[in-house]
């Protein structure tokens, strides 16, 4: 599978869940940087040089979820932590922020340590993260970690 086909399918598996209504409190404003099954797509806003796969936030500003998909290549680099240092300082701002990745199977433990590192030397450790790795196809599996 290629590079950018897999980034697709990731981005397509983190919206899937951040459209869960099980997620949120109201219906969500979400902001993404791919176009959906509609050919709809209503990119997120560039924070800091960086465009996040997506945005989403409740009606309220109360809560914002900034999710990044990462391919296996592309999750252990400079671009990367860059990326995430941007998305912490940004989340830093509400009350209620989270970040999301979603990444391919078996890749969540390194999603992991780098956002921690990275989440660690911004100083954001109050913002929670949302790591999921995708075996993607059919049927798509996940796993979860928290934290």
């Amino acid at each position: 599978m290629s590079e950018g086909l897999h980034h697709k399918l990731l981005v397509q598996a983190l919206l899937g869940e951040i459209r869960n209504p099980a997620e949120w409190d109201r219906h969500p404003f979400v902001y993404w940087d791919l176009e959906d099954e509609n050919g709809v797509n209503v990119p997120p806003p560039t924070i800091q040089g960086s465009r996040p796969d997506i945005l989403a936030r409740d009606p309220g500003d109360r809560r914002v979820i900034i999710a990044e998909a990462k391919t296996s290549r592309d999750i252990d680099n400079r671009h990367t932590e860059t990326q995430l240092e941007a998305y912490f300082y940004f989340l830093s701002a509400f009350e209620k922020a989270e970040l999301w990745l979603g990444v391919p199977w078996s890749c969540g433990g390194t999603a992991r340590r780098v956002a921690m590192n990275v989440r660690s030397t911004v100083g954001t450790n109050h913002i929670p993260m949302r790591i999921m790795d995708f075996l993607v196809g059919e049927p798509m599996y996940k796993r979860v970690w928290n934290g």
